[in-house]
């Protein structure tokens, strides 16, 4: 990737940056530091979560019936897998971006209105994004989409899908924070009553 210069790798790069797996470079940034603003380690959530979600996304918001999605099965399920996958993670990185940035709990409403208005505003980008990209990939494998959903069914079960995930994280995340508040609570009924 970078050719060594002497001792010294360029842009500040260093031995250590060109030794590590995918695999680390996933838990190092996406997982283990970002457990204290989930409140929660979310790779089971998410490896769960995701394909379960893109199996019954079809049936649920598009109005197919059983025998018509198995026979499109083969082509709609990587789909909705690719569309899942990327809501998904757009907002677990919206959450943590905005939980560091708004830590108190003072500033909940103001985080919450941040995250509506990305949502609102970057989900149709993302949509027109992926479905180009997908148009592409079918042309280059000369096949066409099996089923198109109409304008309003898409951005439908979009919103639907973005809307459920970060109401899963966020109350995941306001239960945490109840439990640790009660905990509290008796630490200093504890406290005060050894007092």
């Amino acid at each position: 990737m970078f050719k060594k210069i002497g001792y010294v790798y360029p842009n500040g790069f260093s031995e250590k940056h060109f030794h590590i797996s995918s695999r680390k470079l996933f838990a190092r940034y996406m997982i283990k530091p970002n457990i204290k603003y989930l409140a929660f380690d979310d790779r089971w959530l998410v490896l769960l979560g995701i394909p379960f979600l893109a199996l019954i996304i079809p049936l649920i918001f598009f109005g197919l019936d059983v025998p018509s999605y198995l026979n499109i099965f083969h082509q709609q399920y990587p789909e909705s897998l690719v569309y899942t996958t990327v809501y998904w993670l757009f907002n677990r990185y919206l959450i943590i971006a905005l939980r560091k940035r708004f830590t108190e709990f003072a500033d909940a409403l103001k985080r919450f209105s941040i995250q509506m208005a990305v949502i609102v505003a970057v989900v149709p980008i993302i949509s027109v994004s992926i479905s180009f990209s997908l148009s592409a990939i079918f042309k280059l494998l000369n096949t066409s989409d099996l089923y198109q959903p109409t304008l309003l069914q898409g951005l439908g079960s979009t919103y639907i899908l973005t809307f459920s995930i970060l109401m899963l994280y966020e109350s995941i995340y306001f239960f945490h924070k109840y439990k640790e508040a009660i905990l509290e609570k008796e630490i200093h009924q504890k406290n005060s009553a050894a007092s």
